[in-house]
């Protein structure tokens, strides 16, 4: 009668056939623990029963050393989909001093791509009031902070403001900024 048949085919394979005959073992030396110490012969041999089916169950299921994530951002970067927003929105978690410096990053990032597309730097020090112009006063010391991290209203403020930022150079802002 082959493994297969006997319905226990994959447990008495070779790799785990060593794993459950000492998962046998183990559960009836425990039953018999039980019973030797005073729980009623009908009770232990549950407790053994129990646990050899737990066992079963997790030896039977397949082990993965490295679970199969997906790749590092900076392979494949993705522009404009929903990874990036999960992204951006789990770097912006307010901390005690306000938006994290790795959330400033990103913005400054997707804000200096945006701009970019207009002919502007937030690295230009003689674009500065151009991007003012555009984006308003308080998004951009959100961009360049002048002193402490920026608060989470002042980070959406900033956020709306650079997506109205028009989509190249001909175009003009879709709302008049504050």
């Amino acid at each position: 009668m082959s493994d297969d048949a006997r319905g226990l085919g994959p447990l008495l394979r070779r790799p785990l056939r060593r794993r459950a005959i000492l998962l046998v073992l183990a559960s009836a030396a425990i039953g018999a623990l039980f019973w030797y110490i005073g729980m009623d012969a009908g009770h232990a041999a549950t407790v053994s029963i129990a646990i050899a089916a737990l066992g079963v169950v997790w030896i039977a299921v397949p082990r993965e050393d490295h679970p199969a994530w997906a790749p590092d951002d900076e392979e494949q970067p993705h522009e404009g989909v929903r990874r990036d927003v999960t992204r951006l929105s789990w770097s912006l978690r307010p901390g005690r001093a306000g938006i994290a410096a790795e959330g400033l990053r990103r913005i400054q990032s997707i804000a200096d791509r945006r701009l970019g597309r207009l002919g502007l730097s937030l690295d230009e020090p003689t674009d500065r009031p151009a991007i003012e112009h555009l984006l308003g006063r308080r998004a951009l010391h959100v961009l360049r902070p002048p002193g402490a991290p920026p608060r989470i209203a002042a980070v959406a403020a900033c956020l709306d403001a650079i997506d109205r930022l028009p989509a190249d150079a001909g175009a003009t802002p879709t709302e008049k900024r504050t």
